[in-house]
């Protein structure tokens, strides 16, 4: 439906500001598939290449042109021992890999199952081949049982290596690893791999001067971590951390934090679990997220905060699934809090691995379809906007999508214009406008706000205490006031592009210039007590 206004109008648009109110739509997107079975994870190299782990041994180059190169960029299947939850389990590039071509594996070595963390180089004839000769071995830790290993491994903003280590494996921890300061299972390292021999201890570590608790852990208390990132934009990190018998969880920490016990084996989740030899909880950091295995969720597998560009209502959400289940789910902040949902099932995926592409664009590793899968967000791509088009009020869609496929519903000052549901406004009240749109699959947004100011030839709400001359050759205003305190005077041409602006205290006389072409202005007055607008015609 459409109103008509009486008098004559002129419309000024003097404030834009977007304010989208809707949860994300996460869909997945087939990116990329091929000789990539038993896929484990995700990374890059600082450039447009994406390589794919796989638990066989074998690391593959996917290319610019979404490629999987036939050939591996790098293949130890000789040296690791496979089944179960063995094989090659994690990767970094160094961060100064564009100079020095080192990068780093985690893989369970060939007959005893021990963590072996080493790093090898790319060929100097082929960027997508490493030599395969060049292991050098950092850090080997024995394993007692053959599961819980951890295997991720990621440098982080300070360039130090983190290592993910679990607890040894078996079922509850039954020795306690994880509380123990004299092993490196359960734990969260932290090492220097460019000075020492193989590896430094770095002076801030949380234990790097201590007698008592081995200097290489960063944190206690984890019981499989599959999973860390660091947030791009903040440094922080977040951890899955896959449950014992009810519980699965996420947890965080902000940048620079460390001596962080997580209290496995204590608690699983938030819950005590085995209480023997614990400390109060008040020297545990508790999950930020915890969800309940009793909805066929099993094992947890750890994501990523979304930082690409392509999907703005994605911006600061951290994205994780779950391996048995194939469910995905957010968490986002909540005032002082967090909040998660359930977002979408993946079905017989096996969610083995959440990455990054050097855009920060986010990638989802499928081992049950052998598959890379690009995490998109429906609502970013339809982001609505209204502009003054005509004498009317517009609505657009980003994405070029049919106004007509939504649900409209136009606000004035924050409350609904009734009878008002198409793509274009005719307003005959000056205010603030917006329009909320509501798409089927669960997109609800607000478009940009728009301050519209609809004036007839006579004034607009002006105080009789300023009045407003123009000289004679039509370049300023002379402005007389006889308000006291401070005043703002701004001039806006019709487009709502601000033209000039003084503050003047105090009583008496100023001039503004006008930069601009003969016809209409807008001036506004601003202070402590409100804003006013009147009309000026620049001749």
């Amino acid at each position: 439906m459409r109103t008509t206004l009486l008098l004559p109008f002129i419309l000024f648009l003097l404030f834009v500001s977007q304010n989208g109110f809707s949860q994300p739509v996460i869909e997945l997107e087939l990116a990329y598939s091929g000789d990539l079975s038993e896929i484990l994870g995700i990374t890059h190299a600082g450039d447009e290449r994406l390589f794919a782990v796989r638990q066989n041994g074998r690391i593959m180059v996917i290319d610019e042109a979404g490629t999987v190169n036939p050939n591996p960029f790098l293949n130890i299947r000789n040296k690791i021992s496979t089944g179960g939850e063995r094989g090659l389990l994690g990767m970094a590039f160094h961060p100064d890999y564009a100079e020095n071509g080192y990068f780093f594996v985690n893989y369970t070595k060939s007959g005893d199952g021990a963590t072996v963390v080493s790093r090898f180089s790319v060929s100097e004839d082929n960027p997508n081949k490493a030599d395969s000769l060049s292991e050098k071995i950092i850090m080997v830790i024995d394993q007692p049982f053959s599961n819980h290993n951890g295997g991720d491994i990621k440098f982080g903003p300070d360039g130090y290596l983190y290592i993910g280590m679990g607890d040894g494996g078996s079922g509850g921890d039954p020795m306690n690893q994880s509380q123990t300061a004299t092993v490196l299972l359960g734990k969260m390292l932290r090492i220097d791999v460019d000075n020492g021999d193989p590896y430094d201890i770095p002076a801030d570590n949380p234990w790097a001067e201590s007698l008592d608790t081995l200097p290489e852990i960063w944190a206690f208390g984890v019981r499989n971590p599959w999973r860390f990132s660091f947030d791009a934009a903040t440094g922080d990190m977040w951890m899955g951390d896959v449950g014992q018998n009810e519980f699965e969880e996420i947890n965080f920490v902000e940048a620079g934090a460390a001596g962080i016990n997580y209290g496995w084996r204590c608690y699983e989740g938030d819950e005590p679990y085995n209480m023997s030899q614990c400390n109060p909880n008040d020297e545990y950091t508790f999950p930020v997220y915890v969800y309940s295995q009793n909805q066929g969720d099993r094992s947890v597998t750890g994501g990523y905060v979304y930082r690409g560009e392509d999907y703005p209502l994605l911006q600061g959400t951290y994205v994780f699934g779950d391996f048995v289940s194939g469910q995905m789910f957010t968490v986002r902040p909540d005032g002082d809090d967090w909040a998660g949902e359930r977002i979408l099932e993946f079905g017989g995926g096996q969610i083995t691995s959440f990455g990054e592409n050097v855009h920060n664009e986010l990638f989802m590793a499928a081992r049950g379809q052998a598959a890379i899968y690009r995490v998109t967000e429906f609502c970013s791509t339809i982001l609505p906007t209204i502009d003054y088009v005509d004498n009317n009020i517009e609505l657009t869609l980003a994405s070029g999508l049919s106004t007509d496929s939504v649900r409209i519903v136009w606000f004035l000052e924050n409350a609904e214009i009734e009878g008002e549901d198409s793509g274009t406004l005719f307003p005959n009240v000056s205010g603030n406008y917006r329009a909320d749109i509501f798409h089927p699959k669960g997109c609800n947004l607000s478009s940009n706000s728009l301050d519209v100011i609809a004036s007839s030839t006579s004034e607009y709400f002006w105080p009789a205490e300023v009045q407003v001359y123009p000289n004679p050759v039509n370049d300023f205003l002379t402005v007389s006031s006889e308000l006291s305190g401070a005043n703002v005077f701004s001039i806006f041409d019709t487009k709502g592009t601000l033209i000039s602006q003084q503050t003047f205290k105090g009583t008496g006389n100023i001039e503004m210039k006008i930069n601009g072409p003969s016809g209409l202005y807008m001036l506004r007055l601003e202070n402590e007590s409100g804003t006013w607008f009147k009309k000026i015609i620049r001749n």
